[in-house]
């Protein structure tokens, strides 16, 4: 292989040695910097940590890019972070980077434009091992981003959170990114969104603890941020809430789903709580503990939530439970829901605080709870205005429809099988010809006869023609 010569100034700080073993520039060089460029490994230090601090240290003040080019096993005992005020651009090469400290707050906490990038979801490994709990990854600067690594968990501490994004933070960029059973409290979060604004979260893999209820993908908004996040390509297994918006409204959610191998210490696969103006797309959740979905009113209703495209299935609950004002629900299968045989669960339930809900080419069957109702779709008491079109709803175990709603409309494509007829919930208005096959259309259910013409003027005139029409018998 022939040297490639680039006719550029460099800048190299340091001797020039002559080695076999170089670790990341293929010509035979050990260099701790390339303009504004460190090299980690060239630094002094007792472990990756502090020879990351080094590098980072040395940059100059418009910041730069550290190249942290470890292998196997490395220590980290610091907030590599602390203190910076500039730009700062970290790679992370192959190795298990161990976290050790005490720390009870964030142990890396990155500021303005700071990345951190690994080199792959199986290549660079963050493993927690500590005594005390704190967050591995506290975003609290804006333009951040952490990608291209796995988070696992040792030691008896308690990581409250593995990667969060602080309050009235904006445009981070969270992605690539493997969690895989980090030790948590009751009621952690793997991933915290808390009051910031226009983030990315995509493709993750997310398997929280199983013997604890800690919460998948969080994003909750106490102060009234903007919001406005995409969510795309996550994969919940296990934990309490899979993802959860609580108070989170304008956001983008799409290809997530949420699933469990036992109704045990999981929840709603996606419970959204008080959050407005959220589209979610292509969303599915299997085998949770609680609900499939649920909008739920801890303070107040929902407003205006979209979800087309969705599969809710075996779940213990309600497949799907609406609490929304003018909500919209389109393309949704729900199967096999109401696995909890105590409590009363329904394919899709329209719960007593929704108004205004749409309904559209939905399918619902098998939802099959035992304790008192498992009806493919419940609209329950106080439920008003509900709108159900083009949707078939059929074979549950206690019936197909239940309308104890108010103003309720179900149009004449939603199909109850088990009756063999269309459903129509209130008066049905034909402005043109009824197309009718006509084998029934005659009285008392038989097929009609032609207009009796001729017909005598006498009782046993008029008898024959009663007869023949069907009205009565001779």
């Amino acid at each position: 292989m022939g040297r490639t010569d680039h006719f550029q100034d460099i800048t190299i700080a340091g001797n020039i040695s002559v080695s076999a073993t170089t670790q990341f520039l293929p010509a035979l060089m050990n260099v701790e910097q390339l303009n504004n460029i460190r090299f980690a490994t060239q630094f002094e230090g007792g472990n990756a940590g502090s020879k990351i601090v080094g590098a980072i240290t040395d940059l100059p003040s418009t910041g730069g890019i550290v190249i942290a080019d470890f292998e196997g096993a490395q220590a980290i005992s610091q907030d590599i972070f602390s203190g910076v005020t500039k730009p700062v651009t970290l790679y992370l090469g192959v190795g298990t980077y161990t976290i050790t400290g005490t720390a009870s707050t964030n142990f890396i906490s990155l500021v303005d434009n700071c990345r951190i990038i690994g080199s792959g979801r199986s290549q660079t490994i963050i493993r927690v091992d500590t005594t005390k709990g704190f967050r591995i990854f506290n975003i609290n600067g804006d333009d951040c981003e952490i990608a291209h690594m796995s988070f696992t968990g040792a030691g008896t501490g308690l990581i409250s959170q593995v990667v969060r994004v602080a309050t009235g933070k904006k445009r981070a960029w969270i992605h690539d990114l493997e969690f895989d059973e980090v030790k948590q409290p009751t009621g952690g979060r793997v991933v915290w969104l808390d009051d910031c604004s226009f983030c990315i979260v995509e493709n993750l893999w997310v398997k929280p603890l199983t013997t604890t209820t800690v919460h998948g993908v969080v994003a909750l908004n106490d102060t009234a941020a903007n919001d406005y996040h995409i969510f795309n390509n996550i994969t919940v297994e296990e934990g309490a809430f899979g993802f959860n918006l609580s108070s989170s409204s304008r956001n983008r959610i799409s290809n997530v789903y949420c699933f469990a191998s036992t109704f045990t210490n999981t929840l709603e696969g996606f419970n959204v709580s008080d959050s407005d103006d959220n589209v979610f797309t292509n969303i599915g959740a299997f085998g949770r503990g609680d609900g499939g979905f649920v909008e739920s009113t801890v303070v107040a209703t929902c407003n205006r939530n979209v979800i087309n495209g969705a599969v809710f299935g075996l779940n213990k609950l309600d497949g799907l439970t609406i609490n929304s004002n003018n909500g919209t629900y389109s393309n949704i299968i729900s199967f096999n829901n109401g696995q909890d045989p105590v409590d009363t669960n329904d394919g899709i339930g329209v719960n007593t605080s929704a108004s205004g809900a749409s309904i559209f080419n939905s399918r619902c069957y098998d939802d099959q709870g035992t304790k008192t109702q498992a009806f493919s779709l419940d609209v329950r008491a106080s439920a008003t205005d509900t709108r159900i079109f083009s949707s078939v709803l059929e074979e549950s175990s206690l019936g197909d429809v239940r309308d104890n709603g108010t103003n309720t409309v179900i149009g004449p494509y939603a199909t109850d099988n088990s009756a063999g007829a269309t459903v129509v919930g209130t008066e049905l208005e034909l402005d043109g010809d009824l197309n009718h096959d006509g084998t029934n259309l005659g009285f008392y259910g038989t097929a009609p006869v032609t207009q009796q013409t001729g017909v005598a003027v006498s009782s046993a005139g008029i008898h024959a023609a009663l007869v023949n029409l069907g009205l009565i018998t001779a």
